[in-house]
């Protein structure tokens, strides 16, 4: 049967219940949903206020003074001890909409990964509650920059909702992640990771053990972005918060191998199936320089067949950095991809393109005579 395991870590929310409601009420087979639920509460109210949540068919709560919690990883790892055995996994915040037949919707498109071994992950657009769905793009991951930690950020970016399955990629987003429940054997949450660096983190530990990223072309779920205060947070309950953080990205550094340990993390290392400088590669992401390939990224945005707006800004800001002009026209040129990079670049900003380089698009493809 086509279970599905729904995994929310709950730090103190109000939204947790209407979350859950939610995920019940937009499922066209509701009967095959299971959650596990990783409560941590602050006061006696709040431990009882999910009693209703006690009353749902195959609802699993590890309920947890919020004294004792240590971050968004180790209460991940806490909800995944709750599985047992569904075939699919969908990993949320406890703060989300869902859009009707998600859970059908979810595994149409799993199956439409090229890939035995897919997960579907993105940014979900946001709303307001109790109900306000604020937009309806789905849209990809790329890499932003590394802070002053070594830690890597994520953006969203794209619009594909004109596609017609979902779009190879390269980055997780922790809110929002569904796949074929194995992968809580073979890529369990590090509970040693606090917060900054657990979607690059586990996206390299996925893929170097096999797992293949997808960011869905439809909209399946909303995620509650501006709260204005009103969520309590984990560090802000927290005064030693920090000293968390400084273990978690220490072992973010050493994983990834931009600074040298000794130490064996097995399961929560990288994979064997692949390599970290395959998956550099990949996303044009250098750990240990702590540096990304500007160039890359513009040709990944260039070559786009539509350019929506937030894209165009991008490539704008793209192009204000250091681009290693030819290698760039080398790679687009033999992978056949000169002529869409070319008329993109003419059309969005042709006076931050370098005469001398222009002139060689030319040449290839205006039959300039030399």
């Amino acid at each position: 049967m086509e279970t599905i395991f729904i995994q929310i870590a709950a730090y103190r929310d109000r939204e947790l219940i209407p979350t859950v409601q939610d995920a019940i009420a937009q499922a066209t087979h509701p009967e095959r949903l299971s959650f596990g639920i990783c409560w941590q509460y602050q006061t006696e109210e709040e431990l009882n206020s999910i009693n209703l949540l006690r009353q749902i068919n195959n609802c699993r709560i590890k309920a947890i003074p919020a004294t004792q919690s240590r971050g968004a990883g180790w209460a991940r790892a806490k909800t995944q001890k709750l599985w047992q055995g569904e075939r699919y996994t969908l990993q949320i915040d406890s703060h989300m909409r869902l859009a009707t037949g998600w859970d059908t919707q979810l595994i149409e498109m799993l199956a439409q990964c090229p890939s035995d071994k897919a997960i579907l992950s993105a940014y979900p657009p946001a709303y307001e509650p109790p109900r306000n769905l604020l937009g309806n793009t789905p849209s990809r991951l790329v890499a932003n920059r590394f802070n002053e930690s070594g830690i890597l950020g994520l953006v969203a970016t794209d619009d594909l909702s004109n596609y017609s399955s979902p779009q190879p990629g390269a980055f997780i987003a922790a809110g929002f992640v569904f796949s074929d429940a194995l992968i809580i054997k073979e890529v369990p949450y590090d509970p040693n990771i606090y917060f900054l660096g657990e979607e690059v983190l586990f996206s390299a530990r996925a893929w170097t053990r096999g797992w293949d990223i997808f960011h869905p072309h439809r909209v399946v779920c909303w995620h509650y972005y501006h709260s204005n205060g009103k969520r309590s947070v984990h560090w802000a309950d927290h005064q030693d918060w920090w000293t968390h953080n400084q273990v978690s990205e220490q072992r973010f550094r050493q994983i990834t191998g931009s600074e040298f340990s000794s130490k064996k993390f097995k399961v929560y290392g990288l994979g064997t199936t692949r390599t970290l400088a395959e998956y550099e590669a990949l996303t044009g992401i250098h750990f240990q320089q702590r540096r990304k390939d500007n160039d890359l990224e513009l040709l990944q945005l260039g070559v786009r067949t539509q350019i929506d707006s937030p894209t165009a800004d991008r490539i704008r800001t793209l192009l204000k950095e250091d681009i290693d002009w030819t290698s760039l026209i080398d790679t687009a040129y033999h992978h056949g991809l000169l002529p869409l990079l070319y008329h993109n670049l003419n059309t969005i900003c042709p006076e931050a393109v370098p005469s001398a380089t222009f002139v060689t698009l030319l040449k290839l493809f205006v039959l300039i005579p030399t």
